[in-house]
């Protein structure tokens, strides 16, 4: 689990990065940034686990993981044509 600002500083940023990314391109990026194992565990885990939420219609479990990076400075916005980000 990441505790450290400046490990959450480094989620923050990959998973934006991940974020602009084509899900069939998100894992060979973070193969070439990520140094930090936790770190990526951590990027990996947030865009998976509100996916897997959503598909499973657990929307109270994707509103924690969206209000998660909202706390971390990262906004997510659900479109027709996907989910959207930006930085608050």
């Amino acid at each position: 689990m990441i505790t450290a600002p400046e490990q959450w500083q480094e989620v923050r940023r990959l998973l934006s990065a991940a974020l602009e990314r084509k899900p069939s391109e998100r894992s060979a990026y973070l193969d070439q940034v990520c140094t930090e194992p936790s770190v990526r565990q951590e990027v990996e885990s947030l865009i998976a686990g509100r996916a897997d939420a959503k598909k499973a219609r657990n929307f109270a479990r994707a509103d924690q993981i969206r209000e998660q990076l909202l706390e971390q400075g990262i906004v997510l916005e659900d479109t027709k044509s996907g989910v959207r980000w930006k930085r608050k």
